[in-house]
């Protein structure tokens, strides 16, 4: 795989990571029982725990257009925190 193109946010750079860089972040400051991601399952920990916290997946990543993670879970569950956050109390 080539390089991951990231973006940090707090910098706006454009960064290269290699496949390593990446699955150090995903993997880093995690309890001895965590199971670490690996090249098969990078983008699922990538989306999990990484994107939007400091860094996003740049949109020149090749792999940033063939990203499946959004489930119809993960969609509810953020449209039940939008929700949330408007309609406060009312919603649910």
């Amino acid at each position: 795989m080539s390089d991951i193109k990231i973006k940090c946010l707090t910098t706006g750079d454009v960064l290269s990571w290699s496949m390593d860089q990446v699955l150090c972040e995903i993997n880093r400051d995690r309890s001895d029982d965590w199971t670490p991601y690996d090249e098969t399952d990078w983008q699922e920990g990538w989306f999990e725990w990484v994107n939007g916290e400091f860094y996003v997946l740049h949109h020149d990543t090749p792999s940033y257009h063939s990203v499946r993670t959004l489930t119809a879970d993960k969609i509810e569950a953020v449209l039940d925190e939008v929700f949330s956050n408007i309609f406060g109390a009312c919603y649910g």
